[in-house]
């Protein structure tokens, strides 16, 4: 392997969400990418990995004088601006190097969360309508999705007609473009609609849109054969791999303060007899399993899909045709990658660059520790690219401040309710239930310093300062008058959290939102 030689990784400690409507995210800054290219694809020239004991270059010497690719993803949902805009970014980019940008759609997750959301009044309040294609679908990956005209059509028939309008012509041409496919040929899955849809909405905003490539696609295309070797090195040195994995989810939990093995994924299981890889399986029926492996003797090798028995072969039949024997579903169903498996494969074998969204980004401080234990470098740098913009709906000014405070106060008027309550010096019943809690906190105190152990009394006393506070507190003059304001005010604020979210799905946006959006040089 080789050793590990610095590289310009950018501090993700200035990857926040961008505040502002309309603010941008990109880091290094656009103008420093095409330095980070550069240096992306010398290091992918250079580097070597060994799959199956052959060394193999990073970038296939036949393609190293080939224009460069920049690379984005995401799973097959109804994005947000943010997401919308490193596609931009990717596009630009590729159009001032003469390169290629590329869109990887992640198929392989579940159909379970895509949904397409859409901000709605009701009344005076504003509430979240929600339209899910697969909720009679759970657990099909998205690549499996397929449906009628008829259902495609009666969920984005949902989104009501003031919205339709205040995109100025991007949402009639998502829903035109969605619906066309399947319209003309009665069904279609959900990502050739999904495609055609937003390669509408850049058409009509001016930007050019990335070409598609499917995780579902690993096994059929250019990059076949070095997937197949990357999964069978991955197979026959198992627990390497997951060890690897593990530790590098340990770094990630240690740096962040995380507790436990299941933040922010799970860790890979390691057993006697067999272990978990960060793969997933899919047969024809596209409900996905974890692949394992099992160890029937020296050199043999059983494949699982969750403890399920799929396919027993040798080693030396793995080594000997890694892509015959793991790119035929027939016999293994597909094996896609998993999140951090997909982002180390990308980066090492399939671009220039990588461009994240600001989770992914965070997230892939994993895959570089991961690629370190297991190659002994990490995958050439990324770079991170979002946005936030905001619907024009009319929206609340309050405050997140004045709740504080609001709820500040009442929570002091629950627990030293005496201060609050008037001090007429002809109300002895006060000045009596002032007496009786100080009294009683008194006594608490003693008991505490002379009697720790005493556990029924302590709580005894405990009980009775509670109950002079509600006593006390229901007497607080005004009490139902900051209630009513702090109900109020809790209202207001999630309607503007609804209307100032930056999650809506991005055809919703105005034309001329969404071009100034992508109109920038860095």
């Amino acid at each position: 392997m080789n050793s590990e030689t610095p590289h310009p990784q950018p501090d993700d400690s200035a990857w926040i969400v961008p505040p502002g409507d309309g603010q941008r995210l990109v880091d290094p800054p656009f103008d420093a990418l095409a330095r980070l290219v550069e240096h992306n694809r010398r290091e992918r020239t250079e580097r070597h990995v060994t799959l199956l004991g052959e060394d193999i270059t990073l970038i296939d010497p036949a393609l190293r004088q080939s224009p460069p690719i920049i690379l984005s993803g995401h799973q097959v949902e109804f994005i947000h601006p943010g997401v919308w805009f490193k596609n931009v970014v990717a596009t630009r980019l590729a159009e001032r190097l003469g390169g290629r940008a590329t869109f990887w759609a992640v198929d392989n997750d579940v159909c379970d969360d895509v949904e397409l959301r859409w901000p709605e009044k009701a009344g005076a309040r504003w509430i979240t309508r929600r339209w899910k294609p697969f909720e009679a679908n759970r657990g099909l990956v998205v690549a499996a999705a397929v449906a009628s005209h008829e259902q495609w059509a009666a969920g984005v028939d949902q989104v009501p007609e003031r919205l339709r309008r205040g995109s100025d012509g991007v949402w009639d041409a998502f829903e035109t473009a969605f619906l066309d496919r399947a319209q003309r040929t009665g069904r279609a899955g959900f990502v050739d609609c999904w495609s055609d849809g937003l390669a509408a909405v850049d058409c009509t905003i001016g930007v050019p849109t990335a070409g598609l490539f499917r995780t579902s696609e690993l096994a059929e295309g250019d990059l076949a054969e070095t997937w197949a070797r990357f999964v069978a090195h991955c197979i026959e040195h198992a627990r390497h791999v997951a060890a690897a994995y593990n530790r590098a989810l340990g770094d990630y939990r240690q740096r962040n303060g995380i507790v436990g093995d299941r933040h922010p994924i799970p860790d890979l299981r390691i057993e006697a007899d067999r272990v978990e890889l960060p793969f997933w399986v899919i047969p024809a029926s596209g409900q996905r399993s974890r692949l394992g492996i099992r160890f029937a003797h020296a050199n043999g090798i059983e494949l699982l899909a969750d403890d399920r028995a799929m396919m027993a072969c040798s080693r030396s039949e793995l080594n000997g045709n890694p892509r015959g024997l793991l790119c035929s579903p027939e016999k293994t169903g597909a094996i896609w990658p998993r999140a951090l498996t997909l982002t180390l494969f990308a980066r090492l074998f399939a671009c220039d660059l990588f461009i994240h969204g600001l989770g992914g980004a965070k997230y892939d401080r994993i895959t570089d520790a991961f690629s370190r234990h297991l190659f002994g470098f990490a995958p050439p740098p990324y770079a991170c690219a979002t946005a936030t913009l905001r619907l024009p709906l009319d929206g609340d000014d309050a405050s997140e401040a004045d709740l504080r405070v609001l709820r500040r106060q009442l929570r002091q008027m629950r627990y030293n309710p005496e201060r609050y309550t008037a001090a007429d010096a002809a109300d002895a019943e006060r000045a009596r239930l002032v007496q009786a809690k100080s009294d009683a906190v008194q006594t608490a105190s003693r008991l505490a310093r002379e009697a720790p152990s005493d556990r029924r009394a302590r709580r005894a006393a405990f009980d009775r300062i509670h109950e002079l506070n509600r006593t006390l507190y229901d007497r607080i003059p005004g009490r139902e008058s900051l209630l009513r304001r702090l109900e109020a005010l809790e209202r207001r604020l999630e309607d503007q959290r609804t209307t100032a979210s930056r999650e809506w799905f991005v055809a919703l946006f105005p034309v001329r939102k969404l071009q100034a959006l992508a109109e920038f040089l860095g």
